[in-house]
């Protein structure tokens, strides 16, 4: 992770604050307001109700979200769960999952949150048809309130391991929980008054201006709360995002890779940079030449240098990477490591033994964004090295086009569930792959009863496709949020959607 300048300023503003300066302590605002910078226009702006979720995916939105609704179970940088609303979740076999919920939580309404509460958002979220349905909920059976504290869930597949892992640690869709006196009261009207059982509960929405969220006093975790509210303020990226921090209009807010620089050279600023949730990729058709031939797809594997990619795609703030967990996940294989490596050599003598002396041409797939697109350029002059042509073709419509089966595609997927994304994009794309071995590998980390199993099937996966490389990994993206000095608290920036997590944000005294 990077060490922001802004480090050194919160080192030595804590130690202002022991000696006393006056602000706060843990679990005791002082009419402090955190303003966050952020864009709340795309899809019409925040949705609140769970099961209208995938009408809008707005950047950040579950850095709200989270302050409002809380999260089930945290899940931590390096992949540890904490309790949240659960204090356990168990699986008893792979087909079953026995949540435990938090005793004494109530929502904000004082509607008691409890196993009942659970059942009823799931089951309201399961019977609405435009809501999309992870794989756990793809999955589910049946489920039943043992007794008040405690859900059991039945599952038609393996997916307890993605259900704790992903579904669960999201603060939207099915892992947000509403009140289910709320959204019997209001009907449509909760996307006007959202009520959840997080540390802040919702005051208004001025839509394409702010969104505000105020203290709860009935919050299971007071100890969490340094804060009196937060203010989501309307920002654009860029310039104007820099100079409302810089003039203290805003405390915090994303910022893009090319404004680090910009923001570390103002005084009183800094930038946190920590690896995000997208992993870039170049995807190959293997149900034809020349990527049907497994020597092909080697004599690439050498052919890219990674850390040109991450240079020049992320500025050198991401993290080159070989296989679809990036070094630091919790899931990537030190197995795996160091081979293949960048050598140009090595890579076209490779594709002449492969059939291929002469290289071949081929056309590459883009979506339509920044950074995709220098990643595209990079490769295709390094493939060019060893006499592959690349035609880049720049999509504004990807997914349309991808359907047309092209010769090979530059995007990104999510890497905590890469392998979802992956199957879902070879069944939709339908380039070729096919492997019982990976599909297994894949059934079992959505399986894993414990995290020993749950490690070991992710290394199986990689272990399958760094063999078949049906796919080359890139480099991992970061993220990075800009804040004044006095912020702190904010430790955990996830990807672009979902935002920093500020549920334990904090502001020293101001300039």
């Amino acid at each position: 992770m990077r060490r922001p300048p802004v480090r050194l300023v919160l080192a030595a503003l804590c130690v202002l604050l022991l000696a006393g300066c006056g602000t706060a302590s843990a679990g005791q605002g002082d009419g402090r307001i955190l303003r966050y910078g952020a864009d709340l226009t795309p899809g019409g702006g925040p949705i609140f109700d769970p099961v209208q979720s995938s009408r809008s995916l707005t950047p950040n939105q579950n850095s709200w979200l989270d302050l409002i609704f809380d999260r089930l179970i945290y899940r931590d940088d390096d992949g540890t769960l904490r309790p949240g609303l659960l204090t356990k979740w168990e699986a008893p076999d792979p087909l079953t999952a026995v949540l435990t919920v938090r005793e004494g939580v109530r929502f904000q309404d004082g509607t008691p949150l409890d196993a009942e509460a659970l059942r009823f958002n799931w089951e309201r979220a399961l019977a609405e048809p435009t809501l999309s349905k992870p794989p756990d909920f793809r999955a589910f059976a049946s489920m039943e309130v043992v007794s008040p504290l405690a859900l059991r869930l039945h599952y038609k597949a393996p997916v307890t391991a993605y259900a704790f892992n992903v579904t669960f640690t999201r603060s939207s869709a099915f892992g947000q929980i509403a009140s289910p006196t709320a959204v019997r009261d209001l009907g449509a009207g909760l996307n006007a008054a959202p009520v959840g059982a997080g540390p802040y509960r919702f005051e208004r929405l001025d839509r394409g201006a702010l969104l505000s969220v105020r203290r709860w006093d009935g919050y299971w975790d007071p100890a969490a709360q340094h804060l009196d509210g937060v203010d989501f303020v309307q920002n654009g990226r860029g310039a104007p995002m820099i100079s409302a921090l810089a003039a203290g209009r805003i405390d915090l807010a994303p910022v893009s890779l090319s404004d680090i620089p910009v923001v570390e050279s103002r005084e009183g600023l800094g930038t946190l940079v920590k690896p995000g949730n997208e992993v870039l990729y170049f995807q190959m058709r293997l149900d034809r030449p020349p990527f049907s031939v497994p020597g092909v797809r080697e004599a690439l594997s050498w052919a890219f240098d990674r850390s040109m990619v991450n240079d020049v795609a992320y500025a050198g703030a991401g993290q080159p990477t070989q296989t679809m967990y990036y070094p630091g996940s919790p899931y990537h294989s030190t197995e795996l490591e160091g081979s293949p490596r960048y050598d140009p050599v090595r890579a076209r003598e490779m594709l002449a033994a492969a059939g291929y002396p002469d290289g071949f041409r081929i056309g590459m797939l883009v979506q339509n964004q920044p950074v995709m697109v220098a990643a595209a350029e990079v490769l295709q002059a390094q493939l060019d090295q060893i006499g592959v042509e690349v035609e880049i073709n720049v999509s504004p419509n990807y997914i349309n086009d991808a359907l047309a089966k092209p010769d090979s595609i530059m995007a990104s997927t999510v890497n905590y569930s890469v392998p979802d994304s992956f199957l879902v994009s070879k069944a939709r794309l339908g380039l070729g792959y096919s492997s019982a071995a990976f599909d297994a590998a894949y059934a079992a980390t959505l399986g894993a009863t414990d995290r020993e199993a749950e490690i070991a099937a992710n290394t199986a996966l990689q272990s399958v496709e760094v063999a078949d490389k049906p796919m080359l990994f890139l480099a991992q993206e970061p993220i990075a949020v800009g804040m004044r000095a006095e912020v702190g608290g904010v430790t955990e920036v996830r990807g672009d959607l979902e935002g920093p997590d500020l549920r334990n944000a904090s502001l020293g005294p101001r300039p």
